[in-house]
């Protein structure tokens, strides 16, 4: 998560494993500790939103990951 977004510090929680081309592993991350966002990296700034942005590469994909997701995170 450093390279993603300058956390030092995070929690994982595994949700789930999913397959698009290759199988995955969705996670919930806590950021308990950030620091500056890294130099040299494709990511130029954060975004903090409850939910997903509009330009997604695979949308619906994305779009039911979040939702597995957001129901994990409700039956906590």
């Amino acid at each position: 998560m450093y390279e993603e977004i300058g956390a030092t510090k995070v929690e994982l929680t595994p949700i789930c494993v999913y397959k698009i081309s290759t199988f995955a592993l969705l996670v919930f991350c806590e950021v308990l500790e950030m620091g500056n966002l890294p130099t040299g990296y494709e990511t130029s700034s954060i975004l903090l939103s409850d939910d997903l942005p509009d330009n997604l590469t695979y949308p619906n994909t994305y779009k039911k990951l979040f939702k597995r997701a957001k129901f994990f995170l409700e039956d906590e």
